[in-house]
């Protein structure tokens, strides 16, 4: 069963013909996953509590801790 294709702007992209487009390949569904895994933050999916990761915390640091 294919997964819809997400763009990296989180929105599902429609093909030429107008139908939903769907992942072609294993390598872009694994990137697709670790992309989708990476910009969700814990709870977001009430189903998965734990599914995401922290990194907008992370990037918040490093850009707090910048003097210029």
């Amino acid at each position: 069963m294919s997964d819809f294709y997400i763009n990296l702007g989180g929105d599902l992209v429609v093909n030429g013909s107008g139908d939903l487009a769907l992942v072609q390949s294993m390598s872009e569904k694994d990137i697709q996953h670790v992309y989708m895994r990476l910009m969700t933050e814990p709870g977001d999916f009430f189903i998965y509590p734990q599914l995401g990761t922290q990194l907008s915390m992370l990037y918040r640091t490093a850009t707090k801790s910048t003097n210029w």
